[in-house]
């Protein structure tokens, strides 16, 4: 039987050891990706997140929206 997972209970089950707010560092390392995957995923809309200066920061909960859609996505 498959249970989903609420996005409260993913936020402190997940990336336990990282920052409430990821750099793209962080992200590139959680996903697997490259700086220009991310940024494409940005720059589309599919991936939120809060310009700071001239760089990027994204909350955990933005990832784990982001997350959440792409299971979907493989899935349905």
């Amino acid at each position: 039987m498959k249970t989903k997972l609420t996005i409260a209970q993913s936020y402190s089950l997940f990336f336990c050891e990282y920052p409430d707010v990821l750099t793209t560092k962080d992200v590139r390392e959680i996903l697997g990706i490259s700086t220009k995957t991310l940024l494409h995923l940005i720059h589309t809309g599919q991936l939120r997140s809060i310009k700071v200066g001239r760089s990027y920061r994204i909350p955990k909960l933005y990832l784990l929206q982001f997350l959440e859609i792409s299971s979907d996505d493989k899935t349905g």
